[in-house]
């Protein structure tokens, strides 16, 4: 069908949809589009990981996403959420995002204390805790990049991801948990 102008304005001929994928990037568009979620990639862990580890920032295992960026200008959102549980109460835990090899969204050096994006303890050694974070990164970059989720423990306790302590008495009081970290693109 033809495309055909009218002398009121008004184009007809025009169908939706028919462009290649990839016709359009976002720097064609007009300025002030931006902010638009380009993809989304997501990892849910379901398994239980438990460390020992004092003072040192250190993985959670399975709790990693990849994603790549399809501009240099665009930002990623990352969010997590980690159910956790300790084997004493009120012993904090900070955790931290990285991308690749570099810890992003941490605070100024304060003397020794540890760097991290978010943190939380549990009230009771037997609860499952939830600590939840999100940082809006500019990697300015179109390689793939792995974010993932550090945990930083002061006193060198059990740290359990989706399980707390009392776990072992296979109680029905106490829940299992997952944990996600999930990660954005975002248009310039």
């Amino acid at each position: 069908m033809p495309i055909t102008l009218n002398g009121s304005g008004t184009v007809t001929g025009i169908s939706a949809g028919g462009l290649p994928d990839g016709i359009i990037q976002s720097a064609d568009l007009a300025s002030g589009v931006g902010g638009k979620i380009l993809q989304v990639v997501s990892t849910t862990k379901t398994d239980i990981f438990s460390s020992s580890t004092a003072q040192v920032f250190t993985d959670i295992t399975g709790l990693s996403v990849d994603i790549t960026p399809s501009a240099t200008s665009s930002k990623i959102l990352v969010t997590a959420n980690v159910s956790f549980g300790l084997d004493v109460s009120h012993s904090l835990v900070v955790f931290r995002f990285v991308r690749d090899s570099t810890a992003i969204a941490i605070g100024d050096v304060a003397n020794n204390r540890p760097r991290g994006t978010f943190q939380n303890k549990p009230q009771h050694n037997a609860n499952l805790c939830t600590a939840s974070g999100q940082h809006l990164d500019s990697p300015s970059s179109t390689s793939q990049l792995t974010y993932k989720v550090q945990f930083y423990d002061y006193h060198g306790n059990t740290f359990y991801v989706n399980r707390s302590y009392r776990h072992y008495d296979d109680s029905t009081y106490d829940m299992v948990g997952v944990s996600t970290i999930t990660a954005y693109e975002v248009a310039a």
